[in-house]
């Protein structure tokens, strides 16, 4: 583990980088397209500077700049290679490496809610399925009215996955969301084999990354979850059926980050929280064995370590 907990692969993925950007860089071209890193992990970011506005395009699609001409790329778990940042209008291009990954293997036992058919299930806690698409296989292994609750909660969860507010929130360094010790107990990327107190037994990939409680000194339970960085609450989310109670917070640029689990919320939809605001406390709600915080992030539709912002 680095500092404020977090994991050492930030500290690599940082070492790749090639610097900070330079405001200049951009100014020097009106087709001039600058990065910070020239080889990034799977599951990270590439932040860069064009100019105002510019119309882009990257694996996950085309985007457009920030009107100051700054801009986020999301890598995707398993991207390797290399990738190209393009212009779509003007000759200017940037190359990324892909550095490799690699992903540990772990088993979650004795989970309780049922949330058999999910299809491969790439989501996160038992049934996080907040990603559009995977909601309904989701609400048909469940009893009529809990199908009817989490197909309403899916709805509004993937409206918020989709907010592009939060102003120049993701051109910063991301802080741990905690305001407490804790240790990783379930890192990003992971593949997760689930055993429920039926006897299903189901392969997940976990996209987002577990915080637990530390080994000696004070319980998580009840421990502040904090904005890492600035943003605009997206949703805040209360005794959501597997979430418990969670918050959507938008950076800008499509950049999505999610905390989850939590036993009390101190933000409201549309709130605007700057970096190190309280956004709630550490609990067990929803679909958790433990006192946890997951924290997820997503890009434009691409599912990132949140880590690596």
């Amino acid at each position: 583990m680095g500092e404020r907990g977090i994991p050492v692969t930030r500290r690599a993925a940082v070492a790749a980088g090639v610097g900070a950007l330079s405001p200049r860089a951009g100014a020097q071209s009106g087709a001039t397209i600058v990065l910070d890193k020239s080889e990034v992990l799977g599951g990270g970011v590439v932040r860069g500077l064009a100019w105002p506005g510019a119309n882009l395009t990257c694996p996950s699609g085309p985007f457009q700049a920030s009107p100051r001409g700054r801009f986020l790329v999301p890598i995707a778990r398993d991207a390797s290679g290399a990738f190209t940042i393009a212009a779509v209008d003007r000759a200017a291009r940037s190359e990324v490496r892909l550095l490799p990954r690699t992903y540990e293997t772990s088993i979650v036992r004795g989970l309780p809610k049922a949330t058999s058919g999910f299809e491969g299930e790439t989501i996160d806690d038992p049934v996080s399925v907040l990603s559009e698409g995977s909601g309904a296989s989701a609400a048909a292994a469940l009893a009529p009215a809990q199908a009817k609750l989490v197909k309403a909660e899916q709805r509004v969860k993937a409206q918020a996955w989709r907010s592009m507010a939060g102003g120049d929130g993701f051109d910063t360094s991301f802080a741990a969301p905690l305001a407490g010790p804790s240790r990783v107990t379930s890192p990003w990327g992971a593949v997760r084999i689930k055993e429920y107190l039926d006897g299903r037994r189901v392969q997940a990939i976990h996209l987002g990354i577990d915080y637990g409680r530390p080994t000696s000194g004070a319980p998580l339970l009840g421990t502040n979850v904090v904005a890492p960085a600035p943003g605009v609450v997206a949703l805040a989310g209360r005794d959501f059926y597997f979430e418990g109670n969670c918050v959507f917070l938008a950076h800008g640029q499509g950049l999505v980050t999610v905390y989850l689990h939590m036993r009390a919320l101190a933000v409201n939809d549309g709130q605007v929280v700057s970096a190190g605001q309280k956004l709630g406390e550490v609990g067990a709600a929803g679909s958790a064995t433990a006192p946890h915080l997951c924290w997820r992030a997503r890009c434009r539709g691409v599912d990132i370590d949140p880590t690596l912002l």
